[in-house]
């Protein structure tokens, strides 16, 4: 699949950082991509922002810099993808996100979290187990939860609403209607965030069960609960 969007740049705080995402962008296909680091004379972010040809940047961050990054990017009139947590803490991200709505919104700058980053992901055929237990593995279920709702095309908060429930069965529906593999779903299933967690004889319970599921009724069921908005078998 052909990507929609030419990458032209890559910028990290240290240079060899970024000449590593540089060298990363290459063996995806890009074969000119400018490295820029605050340490590289001339080649500052700042000297990045002033780019006409850099329409958009995607931020993956510390989040105790990232705030600050984002508002630098939204000065300059660049689009922002960024990832979650936008900042250290819920009152942080949301005065940013505050910011961009007063500031920025109404000058057409276009601010994405991370379900237009898994939106990306399908659009470029990269949204896949694989990814899904890369965000397990970082804890990130904001984007799991958004994975589930892109694949399955049904809101992200009522997949959040699965994962995050008391029932993991309800947790093999989405999967399977999406058509992951067991190691991606036993994965999920083991790190999900609940105060309970799942036994070994629910995991061997959920296999045979996510086995006899068929593909067709899990999404007869996505379609009920999108339809009447209610979470049930």
């Amino acid at each position: 699949m052909k990507a929609k969007a030419n990458l032209k740049a890559a910028y990290s705080r240290s240079k060899a950082t970024a000449s590593t995402l540089v060298t990363e962008a290459q063996k995806l296909g890009y074969a000119s991509v400018d490295l820029y680091s605050e340490d590289t004379a001339g080649h500052t972010l700042d000297d990045l922002l002033k780019r006409d040809d850099i329409k958009a940047v995607v931020i993956v961050l510390p989040i105790l810099v990232q705030p600050d990054i984002i508002r630098r990017c939204f000065a300059a009139g660049k689009h922002v993808l960024t990832e979650k947590p936008l900042a250290k803490d819920v009152q942080t991200g949301r005065l940013l996100i505050e910011d961009y709505k007063k500031l920025y919104a109404s000058k057409g700058i276009i601010f994405s979290v991370a379900e237009q980053f898994v939106k990306l992901l399908k659009d470029l055929n990269e949204l896949d187990d694989a990814a899904i237990v890369k965000f397990v593995g970082a804890g990130k279920f904001d984007e799991v939860a958004a994975a589930l709702a892109t694949l399955n095309n049904v809101p992200t908060e009522l997949m959040a609403r699965v994962l995050e429930g008391p029932r993991s069965d309800l947790v093999l529906i989405p999967c399977k209607s999406a058509g992951l593999d067991w190691l991606a779903v036993e994965t999920i299933l083991r790190h999900r965030p609940v105060a309970q967690p799942i036994g070994e004889k629910s995991i061997w319970q959920a296999n045979l069960d996510y086995g006899r599921l068929s593909r067709e009724t899990a999404q007869r069921t996505i379609r009920f609960w999108q339809l009447h908005n209610r979470i049930e078998k």
